[in-house]
């Protein structure tokens, strides 16, 4: 069915983003829903954005409210795209578009179906990675595959480096191509995905999760070094890591190979010019980022001070 107008599009997602600025120069935006953890949340930089190029914005904390529901319905949109978003939608509202909603995931679909794909992409070690966009159902990352692009994966590559690469570039051209596809009336590919993934569920990792997760005295340090070129270590997952390092996340900088007997792998180094964590087979040198925010709070916390700081760190 071709369309006698502009198609109308709606976008989900959870923070302003090179994407986000793409589509909306691009092609027909009629509202933007940003999905926020509370409501408490001042003004974002997504919504003074839509504020400033007259597109309607929502502030979604509930995928289920009838308020969501009654809000994209009024918009009548042909499609809704759906990207980085933290929240499950359900049945009434990615039905509700004319052609569904299409949601773009930084896997190649049906590998690593989840919320954190990325990580495990690098945890695991591949050397491809890729980008699709697919349908959205009643699973997670389970719906119909419409398109996909793989690129191979260099070792230490950054994450925001990635995210250009499958997010803003290949996920940019497959969201504009199915876009164009439904405007002239073509129906959009749709491959079905096997029930089951060939990797286990991409789960967000939290300090307690990787701590489990990561046994430093069997760790290879060119692992680690490729897996926290893009994900910051939070100190706290050491084996000596002090009050002070709670909450902190630092950067690895570099790597090498040079290995001493008589250090405890795990264990933060205080070396001049970088600190370092010492591995089985190597030292993960670190770029220091402290967060005085997060130290005040360590330090309240473990000098069992009275006054709750939680009104002063939120």
């Amino acid at each position: 069915m071709i369309v006698p107008r502009p198609l109308r599009v709606v976008l989900m997602t959870s923070h302003l983003s090179p994407l986000v600025a793409l589509l909306l120069t691009h092609h027909q935006v009629v509202g933007v829903a940003q999905s926020l953890k509370s409501s408490s949340v001042s003004d974002t930089a997504l919504g003074a954005l839509c504020k400033q190029r007259g597109v309607p914005y929502f502030r979604l904390y509930n995928a289920k409210s009838e308020l969501f529901r009654t809000w994209l319905q009024a918009l009548w949109p042909d499609v809704s795209v759906v990207f980085s978003l933290s929240q499950i939608l359900p049945a009434s509202i990615y039905d509700l578009p004319m052609f569904g909603t299409l949601n773009l995931h930084p896997s190649l679909l049906p590998r690593y179906r989840g919320a954190n794909p990325v990580f495990w992409t690098y945890f695991n070690g591949d050397k491809q990675a890729g980008v699709t966009l697919h349908f959205i159902d009643d699973g997670i990352d389970t719906g119909d595959i419409v398109a996909q692009r793989a690129f191979n994966l260099p070792r230490g590559l950054p994450y925001k480096a990635f995210m250009q690469h499958a997010m803003y570039e290949h996920g940019f051209q497959l969201i504009a191509q199915a876009l164009t596809a439904l405007a002239e009336g073509k129906e959009l590919c749709r491959v079905p995905q096997p029930p089951h993934s060939p990797t286990a569920y991409a789960k967000r990792m939290g300090t307690k999760d990787l701590r489990k997760l990561i046994d430093w005295r069997t760790c290879d340090v060119a692992q680690l070094h490729h897996v926290f070129s893009a994900y910051r270590l939070p100190l706290s997952i050491t084996v000596n890591a002090p009050w002070y390092c709670k909450g902190q996340r630092w950067h690895v900088a570099y790597a090498t190979h040079k290995v001493s007997n008589e250090q405890t792998p795990g264990r933060i180094y205080w070396h001049v010019p970088r600190p370092y964590v010492a591995t089985p087979n190597g030292r993960l040198y670190l770029k220091p980022e402290v967060s005085v925010k997060r130290f005040i709070k360590a330090w309240y916390e473990q000098s069992n001070c009275k006054v709750n700081p939680g009104h002063l760190f939120r």
